[in-house]
């Protein structure tokens, strides 16, 4: 499951100068098939702490049938506070909005 459109999360992204790859979905929180994950082809995977699954998470991504996908190729996985992601304040969004940009702009 991701976040689609018309979510907190996608602000986050879209305000980071990033862009979700399931912010076409018709629905706000769909669940993408692996095939569509790499047919999508995202550059930045970022995973929620949230439900304590981060370890599992991340090695997933490093199963040979992501190998192709940029994000894995390098290494740019990342995992970000469920606090920041799944509850909105204004705090927590602009955090999180920095958080995001440092994620995919390093250096900057």
């Amino acid at each position: 499951m991701t976040a689609g459109p018309n979510t907190f999360i996608n602000d986050i992204i879209k305000y980071g100068y990033g862009r979700n790859i399931a912010a076409d979905s018709k629905i706000s929180w769909p669940t993408l098939s692996v095939e569509e994950i790499i047919r999508r082809n995202p550059n930045v995977i970022i995973i929620s702490d949230m439900g304590g699954m981060t370890e599992q998470a991340k090695a997933m991504w490093q199963e040979e049938r992501f190998a192709g996908i940029p994000a894995v190729k390098s290494k740019r996985i990342y995992v970000m506070e469920s606090e920041l992601l799944c509850q909105p304040t204004p705090t927590n969004f602009i955090k999180a909005v920095k958080q995001i940009w440092k994620y995919l702009y390093p250096g900057y």
